[in-house]
């Protein structure tokens, strides 16, 4: 695994100024293998946002901010989060796992998204929405494994792979995620 530092993309999410990227924090990739059992595999990118810690006397261990369980982006939560000051005392590191919002490859389902979109008034246990929302992501998985996405590694034993990888690619000795240190 590789780490590269890139400029922060802005906007974060268009139309949203208020996720965009705060000034002093840094981008960038982590590349890793799509399947570690496949050495010569493909190689996919997960996006990495670092806020640094404002105290000048930080603490020495930063914290990594996961999103959603599993499989969130954790760059939709910077912003708020630095306003906030999670970073004032360590630095936050905050992940968008495989697949998701900055992620190289996007895993998109714009049928799904659709779905979701159009049965907001249908109601939620109702065959119809449960038959329409298989379909769709039965579509969905279809279009991503033609497009060659190895779907059996997005998963959560990859990401803690991908974590334990991002440490190495910084670094660090030791870090919090959700609360336990490991080293």
């Amino acid at each position: 695994a590789s780490f590269q530092t890139i400029p922060c993309p802005q906007p974060n999410i268009a139309g949203f100024p208020d996720l965009d990227f705060p000034s002093g924090v840094e981008c960038g990739y982590l590349t890793v293998l799509e399947n570690r059992a496949r050495p010569d595999g493909r190689r996919i990118r997960i996006f990495v946002t670092r806020a640094h810690a404002v105290s000048t006397t930080p603490k020495r261990d930063p914290v990594v901010y996961l999103s959603g369980g599993p499989g969130g982006a954790g760059s939709f939560e910077v912003a708020f989060m630095v306003k906030h000051g999670l970073n004032a005392d360590r630095e936050v590191i905050f992940v968008d796992q495989r697949g998701t919002h900055r992620a190289d490859p996007l895993l998109r389902c714009p049928g799904w998204e659709q779905f979701l979109f159009d049965s907001v008034s249908v109601p939620f246990a109702a065959e119809s929405s449960t038959a329409a929302d298989a379909a769709a992501l039965k579509e969905c998985r279809n279009q991503l494994a033609a497009n060659g996405i190895d779907l059996a590694s997005y998963n959560s034993t990859e990401n803690a792979a991908d974590i334990a990888d991002l440490r190495v690619a910084l670094g660090i000795d030791s870090w919090s995620v959700y609360g336990v240190s490991y080293g």
